[in-house]
């Protein structure tokens, strides 16, 4: 890609990015996870000596060995929020060196596509339409971006948050959500057929939503895993299996397991630990339908 496709770097000098205290302090407050053996994998990031990618709402943490994000944080305020028209053009970050991000090259002509690890939509919100505008335009880069299977990004994905949202009461419609590729030693790469064939491909995706509960004023954080599983199978190299693709709860605790990071600090806001030993087996639930979800406590 071309220097007209990167943002410099000086286009983000007043950008604070995700804020850990947005739903409050102390026992409310919702940091990045624990990194582990990702601590050393973080792409350096000019000008930020903590290599955090800060946008509008939402910061991003990238690995360079991956050329993908490890997460993506962003705080949500609905009551703030405008209805913008579908408009960005994806770019890469000038703030990073090219070797350590992917561009379109990755989603050419195969079956993937450019999954938002922060929404359009979750970014447009503040003060003024412009900054609403600046949230949404920066979602539009390639750190913010995962390969998806179609069929799974514009279906099973789609309208989690919405539903999480709607569904609880929650304190002025605020959330902070986190979410992430499940960066594993035996994800495959593409066949070079499909271009990028050095970039290997995560069978399944992570999500955290952290609302406070108007009921109880107890901070409420869900995890959840998306499997791509079989649809991406005719894309990658023979050998690959996850099983069938779907949408999981899961308690923090397993999601720590399964992803290599730590979110230990959210265990005790986890409505599925508080009962997953009598209800669920193993800490994983499929999700079915918005009716199968565990959100708040003792309900």
């Amino acid at each position: 890609m071309s220097a007209f496709d990167t943002t410099p770097p000086d286009a983000f000098a007043d950008r604070r990015g995700y804020d850990p205290a947005f739903l409050g302090d102390g026992a409310l407050r919702v940091d990045f996870p624990g990194l582990g053996r990702r601590a050393s994998d973080l792409a350096p990031v000019a000008g930020a000596p903590d290599d955090i990618l800060r946008y509008q709402h939402f910061s991003i943490l990238q690995s360079q060995s991956r050329r993908l994000p490890i997460l993506a944080a962003v705080n949500i305020d609905g009551t703030h929020a405008f209805r913008l028209k579908r408009r960005g053009r994806w770019r890469l970050d000038g703030r990073l060196a090219p070797e350590h991000q992917i561009g379109n090259e990755l989603y050419r002509d195969n079956p993937l596509d450019r999954g938002h690890m922060v929404r359009r939509k979750d970014a447009g919100w503040g003060a003024s339409q412009a900054e609403a505008e600046r949230g949404e335009a920066d979602t539009f880069h390639y750190t913010n971006a995962a390969p998806q299977h179609a069929d799974l990004n514009q279906r099973d994905w789609l309208g989690l948050e919405d539903y999480i949202l709607g569904a609880v009461t929650t304190r002025g419609l605020r959330a902070s959500v986190i979410t992430g590729p499940i960066l594993a030693d035996s994800d495959r790469p593409l066949e070079p057929r499909h271009g990028a064939g050095g970039v290997a491909i995560p069978a399944a995706y992570w999500k955290i939503a952290a609302v406070v509960d108007d009921a109880t004023g107890r901070l409420s954080a869900t995890g959840y895993v998306l499997a791509q599983g079989n649809l991406i199978d005719d894309l990658l190299h023979p050998g690959f299996a996850f099983g069938a693709y779907g949408t999981y709860q899961v308690r923090l605790s397993h999601l720590s397991r399964m992803s290599g990071l730590d979110f230990s600090t959210l265990y005790a806001s986890d409505p599925m630990a508080e009962r997953a030993q009598f209800v669920f087996a193993d800490g994983i639930h499929r999700v079915d339908g918005p009716e199968s979800l565990l959100l708040a406590f003792g309900r």
